[in-house]
């Protein structure tokens, strides 16, 4: 023992001393220094505290708050249209569906009459049409015969010549035969009165 009280110098001590807080990393240096409960928000550096250091508990803790909801921020502005994708490929044609069935006639009211006085019968090819005749023999005045009532009915008369324009300057319901549609044809003119002109025509009639 007084060999070990002789060999403990001041010297000694302060570097046996040092030697043990180096390899200690400090720690037993701060638990001796640090009084409880002195480390508070100040000493503790930003950004030192990680989520691995937090407790289970804190983390339940801090998830289970949630802080009143904050005021709606502006709108962004609209963003910049995107490029045009790729076309699709083209799908398979369907089947063809099955032929409808034909249409109604617009009318069946109707004839073509060739005009000519040399020929016997006036009528080329007609639907619904009696007969056609010239009036009293005059050039150009034709009445056009249904098989029925046509009196409260809707007209369309076409001139056909070739050689000279003419037009159906008069086409009118006879009251006496309301089944016959009166036709005149003048022959246009620059001047004067235009004389009647027979003429290939047709008629169709819609009720």
């Amino acid at each position: 023992m007084k060999r070990l009280r002789g060999k403990l110098t001041y010297a000694n001590v302060i570097s046996t001393l040092c030697l043990f807080l180096l390899l200690g990393g400090g720690a037993a240096y701060a638990a001796i220094q640090l009084p409880r409960n002195s480390v508070g928000a100040r000493q503790i550096k930003r950004g030192a505290i990680t989520p691995a250091k937090v407790s289970n508990a804190t983390k339940q803790i801090l998830a289970g708050e949630q802080g009143p909801r904050g005021p709606q921020g502006a709108q962004g502005q609209k963003g910049a249209r995107g490029a045009t994708g790729a076309t699709g490929a083209t799908g398979k044609t369907g089947p063809q569906g099955p032929k409808g069935e034909a249409g109604a006639a617009a009318t069946a009211l109707w004839a073509v009459v060739d005009g000519n006085p040399v020929v016997p019968t006036f009528v080329a090819r007609s639907s619904a049409v009696v007969s056609v005749e010239r009036i009293g023999g005059l050039t150009g005045v034709y009445t056009v015969n249904f098989n029925r009532n046509v009196s409260n009915c809707a007209y369309s008369v076409t001139p056909v010549d070739t050689v000279t324009m003419v037009s159906a300057d008069t086409v009118v319901f006879d009251e006496s035969n309301p089944n016959g549609v009166g036709i005149q044809f003048n022959e246009w003119t620059d001047t004067g009165e235009p004389p009647l002109r027979n003429t290939q025509f047709s008629i169709a009639v819609f009720c």
